[in-house]
């Protein structure tokens, strides 16, 4: 399968960054965008103000500006395009994610199984009534929206599985549904993709979309296991610890675990625990250097 990255513009690679990614086969597309100037201390990825990209459109960008964080869905509308429709994948945050099994063997593609996965985080700690950012990203709907899905598990927008006609009607739903709200531009100033995510997942609108049979799977209960919200600074210190001897997902050998004991196949949101996981992530790394390098 491919590899796919979404790269800034060349002149800020640093030096040796191409030839690896080349080396790995990674197809990475430089993107290059101007923000309308941000306020200090905030970041251009979250810029409510917005960016647009300048070399992503042929004719130009016609979309107003945008936080990048949300402009990410026009990019993997773009990619989905190139692939068959028989294909699967994987949309996610490449920083805090890495792989401890192939998790396109795992996942049932018979005619009526889901075709769209989405991913929860740690229901236990975090729900969307008690996380002042999920609740507040949705009450760009109004203030009601978040109080009637106080109690749904949040759905992570850091992961999306599916099959490419899934992804592809997804993708679009999102950025049709941001283009109407523009919740970045609101008072609220909500820069996140993930309202966009809950609310379209909450209120049904994703599984009205032709074609597109969606579920979402409870952390640690499917492919993508997204542990970050398990070490979150709101959690209350009785509530969490470590992931072997707490939270019981963590084997003597670095493994991250399902709650069934298997090995997650993704692991979302790692370096929430990163002195607990970086040792294993490098493990992992020198094990596929040293199978690389015998292949050769």
């Amino acid at each position: 399968g491919d590899i796919v990255l979404a790269a800034g513009p060349p002149e800020k690679f640093k030096r040796g960054v191409v030839e690896y990614l080349r080396g790995e086969g990674v197809l990475a597309y430089q993107f290059s965008y101007e923000c309308v100037k941000a306020k200090k201390g905030r970041r251009l990825l979250m810029t409510p103000a917005g960016c647009i990209l300048t070399n992503w459109y042929k004719d130009g960008d016609k979309r107003s500006p945008r936080p990048l964080a949300i402009s990410r869905y026009e990019m993997y509308r773009t990619w989905l395009s190139y692939y068959e429709p028989t294909s699967w994948g994987i949309v996610f945050d490449f920083r805090d994610t890495f792989f401890q099994r192939d998790p396109f063997t795992l996942v049932d593609r018979s005619a009526k199984a889901p075709n769209l996965h989405l991913f929860a985080e740690n229901r236990q700690v975090k729900r969307v009534g008690n996380c002042i950012f999920n609740s507040g990203w949705l009450r760009c709907w109004g203030k009601e929206t978040p109080k009637k899905f106080a109690n749904n598990s949040v759905v992570c927008s850091g992961s999306t599985m599916g099959s490419v006609p899934a992804l592809k009607r997804y993708t679009e739903r999102m950025v049709q549904e941001m283009d109407k709200m523009k919740c970045h531009a609101t008072p609220a100033r909500t820069e996140s993709d993930q309202g966009y995510h809950n609310y379209l997942y909450d209120t049904g609108e994703l599984a009205k979309l032709p074609g597109v049979r969606v579920t979402h799977h409870e952390q640690g209960h499917g492919i993508v296991n997204t542990i970050g919200a398990m070490n979150g600074f709101r959690v209350p210190k009785h509530m969490k610890g470590p992931l072997d001897t707490h939270w019981k997902i963590k084997d003597k050998d670095g493994w991250i675990l399902d709650y069934n004991g298997e090995r997650s196949a993704v692991v979302h949101q790692w370096d929430r625990f990163h002195s607990e996981c970086v040792r294993h992530i490098d493990r992992l790394a020198d094990d596929y250097m040293r199978k690389k390098l015998a292949a050769a």
